[in-house]
């Protein structure tokens, strides 16, 4: 199992969170994530807002980082 860093976005005037996965880093523990975004947040929202600030012309309201787990496949 590894870790990536996705992030919820929610925008003005939609009804639904938006959901995106930053995959330039992963990490063997959830720890190591959580402590990757204390550590680079200044980075992970510039490329947050620089990507994913509208969406269909709407703004972003909102948004929260977190970890979630992939299970690789065996090869």
């Amino acid at each position: 199992m590894i870790w990536i860093i996705t992030a919820s976005m929610l925008y003005f005037n939609t009804p639904d969170f938006v959901h995106t996965d930053y995959v330039k880093t992963k990490f063997d523990s959830v720890e190591k994530c959580h402590k990757y975004i204390f550590y680079n947040k200044v980075e992970l929202v510039v490329t947050l807002f620089e990507k994913h600030g509208t969406l269909n012309n709407q703004s972003m309201k909102s948004f929260e980082f977190y970890c979630k787990s992939i299970e690789l496949e065996e090869v």
